[in-house]
């Protein structure tokens, strides 16, 4: 009886290891694929950290998805996305079509940069450029483009935590404005195609900077529906600033902002004792203030003003400079 009960044992084990290494096999052929797919979407370089699919419960979870900028652009990524969840129909796919009832992006970081030649990253993506060339022949080609990938998505949820403008017309200088936006479960209903998908992501990350390009105008015609930048920043309305705690003496962090300062525009005044630089720089004057909290980390908090009126993008573009030089 023993034996026969060791047999059993030993077949479920056999069997519960092959399922696995069927499922991790399963699983790397399709992150080859998606990666691949994506690729080809958007014509960037596609890295996927982590890739599991789910068969008898139909979800799929994605980890680390970045994109990064194509040739002719400062190297980096353009999209940081920790975490993509996806609920599908698994019988729509028999059908030759993809069915996902919902799809949630947890954005981290959208990165637009205007390279020396005043070129704009997101105009060379895929999509974008083929929208652009279908709308300057007139072919009216835009919706066979936009369905080039049969998609259904019921719901898309986007999660989306900051937006980096950098501008290298001026090389030598280089502007960086920082758009802290702490969106959460912004909702879009019935999108029809992968290139849909990715209009939404570029626009919702274009308006709080008020870029309109051939990347923005292309998305706006895939969706249908016309471009209007944001006057206002969600999160940021009522705010001129932009604060960040970092492992590092007060010492450190002052030299540092007095040298990025320094770079990209005068410091009026230092104080060193009261912790305090004020400065002008991006058209804006700043107010730079240094303290030691509670945990031990030195917290820098700069305000810019424009004419009376609050910048927190100027102030985040020169934390995000500052933490450039620290880390």
């Amino acid at each position: 009886m023993d034996v026969k009960k060791n047999k059993i044992l030993n077949i479920a084990l056999i069997v519960a290891v092959v399922l696995f290494a069927a499922g991790q096999v399963k699983d790397l052929a399709v992150k080859s694929i998606v990666t691949t797919v994506a690729s080809s979407i958007t014509g960037a370089p596609i890295h996927i950290g982590g890739f599991s699919l789910g068969v008898i419960r139909p979800a799929v979870h994605i980890k680390d998805f970045k994109m990064y900028n194509p040739k002719g652009f400062p190297g980096g990524e353009m999209v940081n996305i920790p975490r993509i969840s996806v609920h599908y129909n698994p019988l729509s796919i028999f059908k030759g079509k993809i069915h996902l009832s919902l799809l949630v992006f947890d954005l981290r970081e959208m990165m637009i940069v205007k390279n020396k030649d005043g070129k704009l990253n997101f105009d060379e993506l895929k999509f974008a450029q083929e929208q652009a060339a279908a709308s300057e022949a007139k072919k009216g080609d835009q919706k066979k483009s936009a369905q080039e990938m049969p998609m259904q998505i019921d719901k898309f949820m986007l999660n989306l935590g900051r937006v980096i403008v950098k501008d290298y017309t001026k090389p030598e200088n280089p502007s960086i404005l920082v758009y802290e936006l702490g969106l959460k479960d912004r909702t879009f209903e019935n999108l029809t195609s992968a290139q849909q998908l990715a209009a939404v992501i570029t626009l919702e990350g274009m308006k709080p900077a008020a870029i309109k390009s051939a990347a923005t105008y292309a998305a706006a015609t895939i969706l249908g529906v016309g471009f209007f930048p944001a006057a206002v920043v969600g999160a940021m309305v009522s705010k001129d600033s932009a604060e960040i705690a970092y492992h590092a003496s007060v010492d450190a962090v002052f030299k540092a902002v007095g040298e990025v300062v320094k770079k990209i525009g005068e410091v009026k005044s230092e104080d060193k004792a009261k912790g305090e630089i004020k400065a002008k720089a991006e058209g804006c004057d700043l107010t730079i203030a240094f303290k030691k909290d509670d945990r031990g980390l030195t917290n820098v908090k700069v305000a810019a003003r424009q004419f009376m009126l609050p910048k927190p993008e100027v102030a985040g573009g020169i934390l995000y400079r500052v933490s450039e030089r620290i880390k």
